[in-house]
């Protein structure tokens, strides 16, 4: 439930990206907006900006760095960073605002100029994120000096640092020197468009058919061969099981006659919105065997549907999913053994299923929401005299 604020705040929303694209970062810049909306404040959206020739020099020099066989991060760059700083100070000095929120945005407020209170939003941070994530490996050394600098700018001129996860929190404190004191772990909420009602967490049970659900662009890095697996060993065990991939085509020598393949579902029409709401009506169980990941949103979307999720415990996870509540952590070692025994386990026992199905829901209700989101922030910030 959204709350009505007593005082409606001037926020000014910073970001390269425009958060009225529902796409971009999945959906999160756009929910993260009308949260705010909702609950806070009148909030001004002052981008979207790219400086085009910083960032054309800055991939000049990522091509010659991949020459090296390395790589260079120009968008965490100083040229791109004082350039964004130069575009959304002229910005902020048009308008008088109470807050600055800036998701995702260490580049672009690194060397902002601004007396405005800064409220950092963001899923990882480089440094957990460096060697980890295919997109921040095999840096140049400059580059991972210069990715550290521009982050740690950021987070120190922040009045508020929100991560999603305990494992991006610690980062901030631990890798950056951060005070403990300004920073807030803040799951994200469910990027759907329509919030289901709690009816279908409520008549949730195991059924006669082991539907498993896998969502994810990417069929190796989201771990799809280990639902492959998943769906294997419970055939051998005399389980009627199917899968349905979600979002990305498996190569060739995944091909099965229990699975169903669904390229792609846009958000954005309504039709395939509704398609990709009824996948997660119908499954038993969602799979998520991730092998890096942030944070994990789709799980919050299974959890709004009262649908347990299985996932690898690495990165951001296990700041969604909650052992035991709305699903389960796995060893990012395993290949899909221990997910197969815990699947087994709850077909077995109706009663289990069932009330992992209401817990799951009732995470959504308490923690994986966006008004909840929203509450905490504001809460925060009184707590911090900010409001």
């Amino acid at each position: 439930m959204a709350i009505v604020p007593s005082v409606k705040y001037k926020i000014a929303y910073v970001s390269m990206h425009d958060p009225g694209d529902k796409i971009v970062w999945s959906g999160s810049h756009y929910s993260i907006y009308t949260a705010l909306t909702r609950n806070v404040g009148k909030v001004e959206i002052l981008g979207p900006y790219q400086p085009s020739v910083q960032l054309f020099i800055g991939k000049v020099f990522h091509f010659l760095a991949l020459l090296t066989g390395k790589r260079y991060n120009y968008r965490h760059s100083k040229r791109v960073s004082k350039a964004y700083a130069r575009f959304f100070s002229k910005k902020l000095q048009k308008v008088k605002f109470d807050l600055i929120i800036a998701p995702s945005a260490s580049s672009e407020i690194a060397f902002l100029q601004t007396s405005i209170p800064i409220v950092y939003i963001a899923d990882a941070t480089f440094k957990s994120s460096l060697n980890y994530h295919k997109s921040l490996s095999n840096l140049t050394k400059f580059s991972q000096k210069e990715s550290y600098q521009i982050e740690k700018r950021a987070l120190e001129k922040s009045s508020l640092v929100a991560m999603t996860s305990p494992w991006a929190i610690n980062s901030v404190i631990h890798d950056f020197k951060i005070d403990p004191q300004k920073t807030i772990i803040l799951p994200f909420g469910a990027n759907f468009e329509e919030i289901p009602g709690d009816s279908f967490a409520k008549e949730r049970k195991p059924g006669t058919i082991c539907k498993l659900l896998f969502v994810g662009v990417n069929w190796e890095n989201k771990g799809g061969p280990i639902a492959y697996t998943i769906l294997t060993n419970l055939l051998k065990q005399g389980i009627d099981a199917e899968l349905t991939i979600c979002g990305c085509v498996p190569p060739e020598k995944f091909k099965h006659e229990k699975i169903k393949v669904i390229p792609f579902l846009n958000k954005s029409i309504k039709s395939e919105r509704e398609q990709l709401y009824h996948l997660f009506k119908e499954a038993t169980f969602f799979l998520f065997p991730t092998r890096f990941e942030a944070f994990g949103i789709v799980c919050c979307e299974a959890s709004a549907y009262g649908l347990v999720s299985l996932a690898t415990d690495t990165g951001g996870v296990a700041g969604v999913v909650r052992e035991g509540e709305n699903g389960f952590l796995f060893d990012r070692k395993d290949r899909g053994d221990a997910y197969t025994e815990k699947i087994m386990e709850l077909l077995k026992d109706e009663e289990k299923y069932k009330k992992l199905a209401l817990s799951s829901r009732a995470t959504f209700e308490t923690y994986l929401n966006w008004d909840a989101w929203a509450k905490g922030l504001q809460s925060k910030l009184k707590e911090l005299s900010i409001f």
